[in-house]
């Protein structure tokens, strides 16, 4: 078998061995890469570009609004992220009274909820009525505990303990919370079904995996889902009543909408019992009359505790959480399915896009071509140099045979007896000095054959 060898010293060998072989697990790395991302595309053939032609309009209910304080803010940097395909509205406490609800493709309400129930009444119209979207995430919502927000429980597709205090169901940190697993309900996975069908809720799970989500914490607690919803995501659990509608844990992604799947006429409505960002929370210990929901309740003085908290920062940085919030999004403004983009196609996803991917592939050509004339290169300059070694080696050893020839005896030697001075061990043994100077033998001793 014919050998490669161009005169390397073995650890020059070694190491371009292996960064040879390392420059072919990276190609071999990134073409995987690139051709996985290609077929991912491919599994949606009519998806290239964003979702859609125009912006979605939303409005978004949070107090999580940047305030030169802390980490207040952190839910308005991740739904800003998608500047392609949202133009945003937020509202809070002070100017929520200026938006209608019905103006807009989607509601997104982040812990806030004001107590006006004239204008609650408007939101709930613009889902039941005029058919926008509802995204509800979980977070501190006073008004469950009133009268003024039974219209919007009854709006998601989950149920709460009741009567509700936000004491015993909004999940901070009591001594009673930890951390939970999320899972995905395989029953609703993605088929390709158009809007009209109600398989088309995979949609919403559609490359997103949930498994891979960190633990979250921070919630409002579930008791069950609404009867004809779809619960999507959920913390695994056991020992749960008989009676529930959803019997495999606690229900903390679920859907319904566009009757008569649920109760919205017109409208869909998403609810995610983790909330995002930023939250501040009031507890209060009461004095209760009445029985729930409408009760009266008295807050006992000096009994209440703020908690200033970041609701489930890990969540919200997981890299599949903004891609949840713009394919949930399009989904609830009835947006086509062929017209949102897969996790592959969507331009924020980290994966290789076809820009991405071809600079890349040029990248890694460039590499073995500098790696391979690197190669050639230093195996030329070692040959280059052991020839010269070689050459000065043959041409000493050429010098001492030549002189060795000279040293033997021929015409023009030069003799001369040397009387010796004092006796010799060995009068037999010669000594014999070849000048390098002269080119002349000097005999040091008598001759064999002048004692003949």
């Amino acid at each position: 078998m014919y050998r490669f060898d161009f005169g390397f010293e073995k650890s020059t060998m070694k190491l371009l061995h292996l960064q040879l072989l390392a420059l072919s697990m990276v190609t071999v790395f990134l073409m995987q890469g690139c051709l996985v991302a290609g077929s991912a595309t491919a599994t949606n053939g009519n998806v290239t570009t964003s979702s859609s032609s125009s912006k979605l309009n939303i409005l978004v209910l949070s107090e999580d609004i940047f305030k030169n304080e802390p980490d207040v803010g952190f839910f308005q940097v991740r739904m800003g992220l998608d500047k392609a395909d949202f133009s945003l509205t937020w509202v809070d406490q002070k100017n929520y009274s200026l938006v209608n609800p019905a103006n807009y493709n989607d509601i997104v309400v982040n812990s806030f909820l004001p107590d006006d129930a004239a204008w609650l009444d408007t939101l709930v119209d613009a889902v039941n009525v005029t058919g926008r979207g509802l995204l509800f995430f979980g977070g501190y919502y006073p008004v469950f505990a009133e009268s003024n927000g039974t219209r919007i429980k009854a709006l998601l597709p989950v149920k709460f303990e009741e009567p509700f205090t936000v004491e015993s169901e909004t999940y901070i940190d009591q001594s009673w919370v930890s951390q939970i697993e999320l899972d995905a309900n395989p029953q609703y996975n993605y088929n390709g079904a158009t809007n009209a069908s109600r398989n088309s809720v995979g949609l919403l799970d559609r490359g997103i995996v949930w498994t891979s989500s960190p633990l979250v914490e921070q919630r409002i607690f579930v008791a069950d889902a609404q009867a004809g919803a779809d619960v999507l995501v959920y913390s695994p659990g056991s020992g749960l009543p008989k009676t529930n509608n959803f019997k495999l844990g606690e229900p903390l992604v679920a859907y319904w909408g566009n009757m008569p799947y649920g109760p919205c006429v017109n409208g869909r409505v998403l609810y995610v019992s983790m909330g995002i960002g930023f939250i501040e929370t009031n507890f209060s210990q009461y004095t209760i009359t009445g029985a729930g929901p409408f009760w009266s309740r008295t807050v006992i003085a000096n009994s209440t505790q703020e908690h200033w908290t970041t609701w489930n920062k890990p969540f919200g940085l997981w890299p599949y959480f903004n891609f949840f919030l713009y394919q949930s999004l399009e989904f609830l403004a009835k947006v086509q399915d062929t017209q949102i983009d897969t996790y592959a196609a969507w331009p924020l996803s980290p994966i290789p896009h076809a820009a991405q991917a071809t600079w890349w592939m040029i990248f890694v050509a460039f590499l073995w071509v500098f790696n391979f004339i690197l190669f050639f290169t230093l195996g030329r300059r070692k040959r280059s140099g052991a020839d010269l070694e070689n050459f000065e080696a043959d041409k000493a050893a050429g010098e001492k045979e030549r002189q060795d020839k000279e040293g033997g005896g021929g015409a023009g030697e030069v003799k001369e007896p040397v009387q010796a001075t004092s006796p010799s061990p060995e009068p037999e043994a010669l000594l014999r000095t070849n000048s390098e100077d002269e080119g002349l033998f000097i005999d040091k001793g008598p001759r064999p054959d002048d004692q003949a």
